[in-house]
């Protein structure tokens, strides 16, 4: 079934098909060099149990998902499904699979075609909803979060990992540059083409700062919704929690919060 129905969709999908064998290194040029440390913050916020399942949505060649399952202490050979990957580029996917040949994952992770905003799955499915990098690539952030908050449980997290827009003006004067020039040159060096990176460049220094995204999180119903700025603000993660019972009328009122704990944001209950 093609899933693909707006111009935005297929633009996003040749551009992530086109470098699915560079993904990760581009992730990494991206972060500059950080991307790693951020999935495993985003896996010790999640904390999952081993009786507990994740949905990671826009996850790529899986890294973020095989990294949830990394961080339970209790992963053994035969223990029950831990994570769901959706992804709507199948590239991507069949690199991520060839990942699960590590008996330590097999079972435990599965990778399924689906798109952020229409998640193929029920009401009340998860403990938790995580994406990364994904959020700028999405047709409607709002429609997304909606989605990841009725498939979460009451009291579940959804956490965002994104790089969003430094609020320093001093950082931004050394971030935009690099967006601008460094990146796309890297891409053509790397590449045939500099045009994915170039997509990717003007996606990150377009997107919206750390606040922003959190008003949206907020706006569907998510409570204790705050974030935690990393590498000098370039990422941020973002945590809310499902409320048990969404009230409208409740919902125009709520402020931002957060916890920070070993320099990691926590949700709160």
């Amino acid at each position: 079934m093609n899933l693909l129905k707006t111009p935005k969709q297929h633009l996003v999908h040749k551009v992530f098909a086109s470098i699915v064998e560079r993904y990760e290194l581009l992730n990494t040029i991206l972060s500059m060099g950080q991307d790693a440390y951020w999935r495993k913050a985003v896996a010790k916020i999640a904390d999952l149990k081993s009786n507990q399942i994740a949905i990671d949505l826009c996850t790529g060649t899986g890294s973020l998902a095989i990294e949830l399952v990394k961080h339970i202490d209790t992963v053994s050979e035969g223990a029950p499904l831990t994570v769901v990957g959706i992804d709507f580029c199948d590239e991507m996917l069949s690199k991520a699979r060839k990942k699960l040949d590590n008996p330590r994952y097999k079972g435990k992770v599965e990778f399924v075609n689906g798109l952020a905003e229409d998640i193929p799955f029920a009401d009340n499915t998860f403990d938790c909803a995580t994406i990364a990098f994904g959020l700028r690539n999405v047709e409607n952030i709002q429609r997304t979060f909606s989605e990841m908050q009725r498939v979460v449980k009451p009291e579940g997290k959804i956490i965002s990992l994104e790089l969003v827009i430094p609020s320093s003006p001093i950082i931004r004067c050394f971030y935009y540059p690099y967006l601008k020039w460094i990146l796309p040159f890297i891409g053509r060096l790397i590449s045939k083409t500099g045009i994915p990176y170039q997509y990717l460049s003007d996606s990150i220094s377009g997107f919206m700062s750390a606040q922003d995204l959190a008003n949206i999180m907020i706006s569907v119903g998510l409570k204790d919704v705050g974030w935690h700025n990393l590498s000098c603000g370039v990422a941020a993660i973002h945590v809310g929690c499902k409320l048990v019972s969404v009230q409208p009328s409740a919902i125009s009122g709520q402020q931002i919060s957060y916890h920070q704990s070993k320099g990691c944001l926590s949700c709160q209950p």
